[in-house]
């Protein structure tokens, strides 16, 4: 600090000031922008610029998809389902406090082939989903009969509800209540898990409600740790889902069918803007998480080899979700165990959603059961 006396004029009192000398504690700063702000302008332009990079990219795997051949309409995915009458069943514990809960279901009238379908859909999908599947059994003469699975379209979410035990003792329910004696049982995706769940689990009621057999579509008998790089593989539905960020990621109307498009192979539009759809009713992943953890902690693989009914495997050759061949081959090996085993059926250039762009191929596929 230096004082010094500034010389003013004659008869004014002199005046004392101090100045700051410059020190390395006190460093004068240039004049401009503060380096906060510098920084966060920086921060800003690289966002401004990534967002950008993904909006063009967005668009560009839009129009992809639009671009792609489009073998159903979306007016066509959304047509109501032929005969269709909803109604609900009472399934779980009447007696214990939470666990009674009803399932939607769909039902069409007797048909003349005198055959009935109960179709079983997969996860965060709903009976209204196999639309093409149902029309064309239906002009095939077969009665039709869909659910929706705990949590999903219509029906309840109770305590307990995603257990494999339980979702299996839910379709014996379904099954009884509609009197089913000349069946036949589809499963898609994790419904095919259930199924296999519910074959194994009640074989004489099986035997005597399905004769027909069972249909296994792109469907999964679990132990995916060992298809899928260990526990550590489920780090999607640990964090995902359990934080409630999937569901997040689903409201939009630019990544969520970004998201569901891998699952499809060769996907188009309407089929993709149908998944979304239903994916955003019934409960959220989060609630939903015990439901799509059941293949990280079930292996059925080995229980194939007693199923009670004939049955058939169709898979699309770019599933990667349910990987072709590596899961798909395994789930040919066991069921064949069984000496039921109809038919092998791969499906080309499509991927997992097979009823939703291939119905004719899975109609055909299925009626394989009692034709060969």
């Amino acid at each position: 600090k230096i004082d010094c006396v500034h010389p003013w004029p004659a008869g004014a009192p002199s005046q004392k000031f101090a100045f700051m000398k410059a020190t390395p504690e006190y460093q004068p700063q240039p004049p401009g922008l503060p380096k906060d702000a510098l920084v966060a302008g920086c921060v800003a332009l690289i966002a401004i610029f990534v967002a950008v990079v993904v909006e063009r990219s967005v668009m560009y795997v839009h129009d992809g998809l639009a671009a792609e051949p489009q073998p159903f309409s979306y007016e066509e995915l959304t047509a109501p389902l032929d005969g269709a009458v909803r109604s609900s069943v009472v399934v779980g514990d009447h007696d214990a406090p939470g666990q009674k809960r009803e399932i939607s279901v769909l039902a069409s009238p007797e048909g003349p082939s005198g055959k009935a379908l109960i179709l079983v859909h997969g996860f965060k999908m709903n009976a209204a989903t196999w639309v093409l599947v149902w029309n064309e059994l239906r002009r095939r003469g077969h009665r039709v009969i869909a659910f929706d699975l705990p949590g999903h379209g219509a029906s309840d979410l109770g305590e307990g509800a995603l257990e494999l035990d339980s979702l299996a003792a839910d379709m014996r329910t379904v099954l009884d209540h509609f009197r089913i004696s000349n069946g036949a049982l589809v499963g898609h995706s994790l419904g095919g898990l259930i199924a296999i769940k519910y074959l194994t689990a009640y074989p004489m009621q099986a035997t005597e409600r399905l004769p027909f057999g069972f249909a296994c579509v792109a469907c999964t008998a679990g132990d995916w740790p060992r298809f899928n790089g260990g526990a550590a593989g489920n780090w999607h539905g640990s964090i995902l889902m359990r934080s409630g960020i999937f569901d997040f990621l689903m409201t939009s109307e630019w990544f969520a069918p970004l998201l569901m498009a891998k699952k499809f192979g060769k996907p188009n539009l309407p089929a993709v803007r149908l998944v979304v759809s239903a994916s955003r009713t019934g409960a959220s992943r989060a609630a939903l998480k015990p439901l799509s953890d059941l293949p990280w902690k079930h292996d059925l693989h080995e229980a194939l080899g007693s199923l009670p009914v004939p049955n058939v495997l169709v898979v699309g050759t770019l599933d990667d979700h349910h990987e072709h061949p590596r899961m798909s081959r395994t789930l040919q090996e066991h069921m064949a165990a069984s000496g039921k085993l109809r038919a092998y059926v791969e499906i080309p250039d499509a991927g997992h959603f097979l009823p939703l762009v291939k119905p004719i191929e899975v109609v055909d596929a299925i009626e394989q059961l009692w034709s060969r």
